[in-house]
């Protein structure tokens, strides 16, 4: 079951530890799982690389890659696994899963099962959750193309470095809730209208293009709203890096 203490979001499950609402292991350890208690778990399995970097994925979903050291099982059908890779995946919480001068002066840096365990998560309602899921499968995508791909590579890159801006600001939006001023500077609210414009296009390939169109639009909300907490930070920096853990 999730646990409902520390409630500060108005749609939020659980915050607190990762190993509260998650199994960790090794990847060794868990290969040596009977298959059987793996099957079961095929849709909550989520695989963390030991080393954070930056603009790297730290977490993926799906086929187990081999240069990944931990698997985590989330215990409550409630938590969707990409959500919880959208978290970790984000600056803030690689900064929180690290070193975070050493992350932050570009260092990759190995984290440990133990600091995996007491990672600090933020459960969000199932609409936040799967909004914050599609943003991290958008990116994962474009990395991956940017990795494999010479045509249009530019391109790829030049969508895949606004959209790791998209995460960063919800994430860092969702460790601060409560230290925000204002709703109107909420970037999730406004990333939730823009995944509508994907939900209701049928072609999920014009889908994309109209959705990439829209947050490039220079009259845009969504981005209004990053110009917002950008200020909010510059304005704020002190109050913002004192919320991290030491």
């Amino acid at each position: 079951m999730l646990v409902t203490e520390y409630k500060k979001m108005t749609n939020e499950l659980y915050r607190g530890d990762l190993s509260d609402i998650a199994k960790i292991y090794t990847t060794i350890g868990f290969s040596k799982m009977s298959r059987v208690q793996k099957d079961s778990d095929s849709r909550k399995i989520l695989f963390i690389n030991k080393r954070v970097v930056k603009d790297g994925i730290q977490a993926r979903v799906g086929i187990q890659p081999e240069d990944y050291s931990y698997v985590v099982v989330a215990n409550d059908s409630r938590i969707d696994v990409k959500f919880l890779a959208f978290l970790i995946n984000s600056s803030p919480w690689k900064i929180m899963l690290g070193d975070g001068e050493k992350y932050l002066e570009g260092i990759n840096i190995p984290t440990s099962l133990s600091a995996l365990k007491k990672l600090p998560v933020i459960i969000l309602s199932d609409v936040e959750q799967s909004a914050c899921a599609f943003l991290d499968t958008l990116i994962t995508t474009t990395h991956d193309a940017v990795e494999n791909e010479d045509e249009e590579k530019g391109d790829f890159n030049k969508v895949s470095r606004y959209l790791l801006s998209i995460r960063d600001y919800i994430a860092l939006e969702i460790f601060l809730d409560g230290v925000l001023s204002s709703p109107a500077i909420s970037v999730l609210s406004a990333w939730m209208e823009k995944k509508t414009i994907y939900d209701n296009t049928q072609d999920k390939k014009e889908a994309f293009l109209s959705l990439i169109k829209s947050i490039f639009s220079s009259n845009d909300e969504l981005r209004d709203r990053m110009n917002k907490m950008r200020l909010f930070i510059d304005d704020n920096t002190d109050l913002v890096f004192n919320q991290f853990p030491q």
